[in-house]
């Protein structure tokens, strides 16, 4: 089944590739080319395909299809998969560092889970969590604020500006 509600949201390295972490449908999935490349795979989609072809009993219900525009820099269908089924193409792939793959794997959609439990959080939980933060440490959580805010886009004075604003606003 094909679900459209997919997005990339951070880049991790493993094992010198580039690898996507795909946020989607309240879990974190991981593409098919990724997996294979990072398990050192000359064809990464094929050799992946093949093993999920091979043990689809196995991995069909550890994967969907989604159209991410992230995949290798065009809009088409990708192959995910969740952590349960990337651990088990690198335990069937036979790999000498399948298990440092795995575990790296394993490492970003811990993080990454972690983040999308954040992005799910309400406003006012979000605020809550800042203030304490803030009041532990308030020139590094700014700094960091104003270092994420430059990072999407704001730029210095923008992002000085509109947490003076949000300060004022619960004041």
């Amino acid at each position: 089944m094909k679900n459209k509600q997919f997005g990339v949201m951070r880049y991790k390295d493993i094992c010198g590739v580039q690898v996507a972490c795909i946020y989607g449908d309240e879990d974190v999935w991981f593409d098919r080319y990724d997996i294979g490349h990072a398990l050192g795979y000359d064809n990464p989609e094929e050799a992946v395909k093949n093993i999920h072809a091979k043990h689809e009993d196995t991995l069909q219900s550890r994967s969907t299809i989604a159209d991410v525009a992230h995949c290798h820099e065009i809009a088409h269908d990708c192959v995910l998969y969740n952590i349960i089924g990337v651990l088990e193409i690198c335990r069937l792939s036979n790999k000498l560092h399948s298990d440092d793959v795995g575990d790296a794997f394993y490492d970003l959609w811990k993080d990454a889970l972690a983040d999308l439990s954040y992005n799910n959080m309400t406003n006012e939980d979000i605020g809550a969590c800042l203030k304490a933060r803030i009041e532990q440490n308030p020139e590094g959580t700014i700094r960091v604020l104003i270092q994420a805010m430059m990072g999407a886009g704001w730029t210095f004075e923008e992002a000085v500006n509109d947490l003076v604003k949000a300060s004022e606003a619960h004041e």
